[in-house]
């Protein structure tokens, strides 16, 4: 029997429009069945994250105020008002020129992804991507293994977290933070963070809520 290895992932884009809008940066976390802290988890390399260069420039203003506040690459610009999501001095802009000189292509971004998991996995593993919705993250990371035309390891296959809470509480109206995890994100919306929290509510109904009501 195959070992199953559970991934979360978190993509923030520019816009909804596959092939239009970039894909912003990216963010995948190891779903263990033990709690680790954030920083634990990246110092044991259970986490990956990867900001590319913009594959066009279309953009949605709203889009980009929420993908763009933890963006590493303006970090140390934020004090410069157009650099501010919030400000409404914001210049998107600046962002895809920041992303153009710091970003990564998508080859790569997937190259380094790959690296990242051989390093966790082996011929034996059975590796399954969990996302939070299906029709946004799971259809922007299989464009970006199309674009890059390397192998996606995901498959065809995954779990939609969102969908699988409300079929474990047979409750359409159900929603994950009933779960009770702590919102221990250093920045909401960063796509880093948003992995992790996704894989500690992915732990606590994976591997404790559905387990247990075996």
């Amino acid at each position: 029997m195959k070992e199953k290895l559970y991934i979360a992932n978190d993509v923030e884009c520019t816009g909804h429009i596959l092939s239009v809008h970039s894909v912003i940066s990216w963010g995948a976390c190891i779903i263990t069945p033990e709690k680790i802290s954030y920083n634990e988890k990246i110092r044991r390399g259970l986490t990956f994250y990867v900001e590319f260069k913009p594959q066009s420039n279309y953009y949605e203003l709203e889009a980009m105020r929420v993908g763009c506040v933890g963006l590493k690459c303006i970090k140390n610009m934020l004090s410069d008002a157009r650099y501010d999501t919030t400000s409404q001095l914001f210049e998107p802009k600046l962002i895809f020129e920041a992303l153009e000189k710091y970003g990564e292509t998508i080859q790569d971004g997937i190259k380094r992804f790959m690296k990242w998991i051989n390093t966790l996995t082996s011929e034996n593993t059975d590796i399954i991507p969990v996302v939070n919705t299906t029709f946004f993250d799971s259809c922007f990371i299989k464009y970006l293994f199309g674009i890059s035309k390397i192998q996606d390891p995901y498959g065809w296959s995954g779990l939609a977290l969102n969908s699988l809470y409300k079929g474990y509480t047979k409750n359409l109206g159900s929603k994950l933070n009933e779960l009770g995890i702590i919102d221990n994100r250093q920045i909401a919306h960063c796509a880093l963070d948003d992995s992790m929290l996704i894989a500690d509510m992915a732990r606590e109904l994976i591997f404790y809520r559905m387990v247990n009501s075996k």
